[in-house]
């Protein structure tokens, strides 16, 4: 490796030795028998072909590993079903140092630059082995899976702790859209100001969080909520920046291909592709891997890999066509129907209803219909609409024109000659798999 890495030669550098790790694995052996054959086993970053979760299962089914892995049990983000990963201790070990060195240059791991910050941090339901990634905060945990543990995670909000070396109280929150919900809601029913508290982040993760849920925390706590854009087989996020748009940290490489033909794409609509890099991962990496993401790149001239992107939601979940173009995506469809409260939803907990009313945190209950000119969408109203005609047409007219707009941005010109139709009823709808599960 070059004395001197500049952020033009940073990538290249790392994809190199990427592919010659893998290229020594048994799995990547079989996944790229045609490449490294034609290239007398050492392949081009580009000349290697693209692999997909079912195909990389697939090659590395009975792989033997070593006594030091440990296994990953990824059982959320957007593979769906569980997404088996391995590291080894000395790959957990570089994390762990990276981390804390990077802790340190930026100042916070030193106990001058003031208390650490005490952050209210949601027990999540991770079912596997943590990497122990230090970090410069004081976490508390809390949950909202009852009344009860709800209530008390609210309060954490209120109390003051006085510990020695951290600060008050939570400066920070970090969790869930539901979570970041239900605190917001158990605060306000205790009579309790958000803005008031010295709570200065909202973290939002692992969903993504609509236009009018960003809204709603901006107003309740006069913050901006912060989140980023992961995947839990894969080391590394996209953080949001200043302009909306998600750009990756330099643990992976990003590629950006035409979702149908697998062609590079500068800018427009693309399925991401990412790459692990040495020496954060290399005992089962993933190279190449296509994460079945619709994104919008705003492209990059001098350093692809750095191009901001927008997360439109999983490609299985549009609406496409016939050839497989994306019409409608999976984001841009829950923001035009999150901002419609008419909209019926599949009900909350029980305990929820009783504690709040009507939550809106179910699946939105709408069906899709689709033929090969036209796409229906059946609504169902939390009214009657044979009794409020004229507010059923209100709420169909505005998600007609919302979903319009959408298809527009998402499809282009295989968008036009598209019909859009609106069904609203009274009766109960299945939601539609675009909403998720």
């Amino acid at each position: 490796m070059p004395d001197q890495v500049t952020a033009q030669t940073y990538f290249p550098v790392l994809c190199a030795l990427a592919v010659r790790n893998a290229a020594a694995k048994p799995v990547y052996q079989r996944l790229w028998a045609q490449a490294l054959a034609a290239h007398a086993g050492a392949p081009p970053f580009a000349a290697l072909p693209l692999i997909t979760r079912d195909a990389f299962e697939a090659a590395r089914a009975g792989a033997d590993h070593a006594q030091d892995v440990a296994l990953i049990h990824h059982s959320t983000g957007t593979t769906g079903p569980a997404f088996f990963r391995h590291r080894t201790a000395a790959e957990v070990q570089r994390m762990t140092s990276f981390f804390t060195e990077h802790y340190r240059r930026l100042g916070l791991a030193d106990a001058a630059t003031g208390p650490r910050p005490m952050v209210l941090c949601e027990i999540d339901g991770y079912h596997g082995t943590r990497i122990p990634a230090p970090s410069p905060a004081f976490p508390v945990h809390g949950d909202a899976n009852s009344a009860g543990t709800l209530a008390q995670t609210a309060a954490t909000l209120t109390r003051r702790y006085g510990l020695a070396g951290v600060s008050d109280g939570p400066v920070a929150i970090v969790g869930t859209e539901q979570f970041l919900m239900l605190v917001t809601l158990e605060l306000l029913r205790a009579g309790a100001d958000p803005k008031s508290l010295p709570v200065r982040r909202l973290m939002s993760c692992g969903h993504y969080l609509s236009n009018t849920r960003r809204r709603f925390f901006q107003q309740a706590w006069g913050l901006d909520v912060e989140d980023s854009f992961s995947l839990s087989e894969v080391f590394g996020s996209a953080r949001r920046m200043p302009g909306g748009r998600h750009r990756f940290w330099p643990m992976v490489h990003a590629e950006f291909i035409d979702p149908v033909t697998g062609q590079p794409v500068r800018s427009g609509l693309a399925e991401l592709v990412l790459t692990e890099l040495p020496p954060f991962v290399d005992y089962e990496p993933l190279v190449r891997y296509r994460t079945g993401d619709l994104v919008r790149v705003e492209g990059d001239d001098v350093l692809p890999a750095l191009s901001e992107f927008t997360p439109l939601g999983r490609l299985a979940r549009c609406v496409r066509a016939p050839d497989g173009a994306p019409l409608l995506a999976q984001y841009p469809v829950l923001d035009a129907v999150d901002h419609l409260p008419e909209i019926a939803r599949e009900p909350s907990e029980r305990w929820i209803e009783a504690r709040f009313g009507p939550v809106p945190l179910g699946r939105p209950r709408i069906a899709v219909t689709q033929s090969l000119r036209s796409i229906q969408f059946d609504v169902q109203l939390s009214f009657c609409p044979t009794i409020f005609p004229e507010a059923a047409r209100s709420v169909a007219n505005r998600l007609n024109r919302r979903l319009r707009q959408a298809m527009t941005d998402t499809g282009g010109d295989a968008a036009r000659g598209m019909r859009l139709r609106i069904r609203t009823t009274g009766l109960p709808v299945t939601p539609a798999a675009l909403f998720g599960t």
